[in-house]
């Protein structure tokens, strides 16, 4: 069973983008490039503080699952 890459992973913005699963992937595929992968909501986005906040969990073929937050403020959306 091999591991994905969970490191974090920005994009700059402007404003605050309400976070989705594809933006999600976009970001993960960054880290992990050659894994086909399904991504699903744990937790959807809710607003909290300015920003919003999110739990995406990726599942992919001989890899453990992983959950990772998704988060949305006026700086950046990143993954974590």
């Amino acid at each position: 069973m091999n591991k994905l890459k969970a490191n974090t992973t920005i994009i700059q913005t402007n404003d605050v983008e309400k976070p989705t699963l594809a933006i999600a992937r976009r970001l993960f595929k960054r880290r992990n490039p050659s894994v086909k992968f399904n991504a699903s909501w744990k937790r959807k986005p809710v607003w909290v503080n300015g920003g919003y906040v999110s739990t995406v969990r990726f599942e992919a073929s001989n890899h453990k699952p992983i959950v990772m937050r998704l988060f949305s403020d006026i700086h950046e959306i990143c993954i974590f």
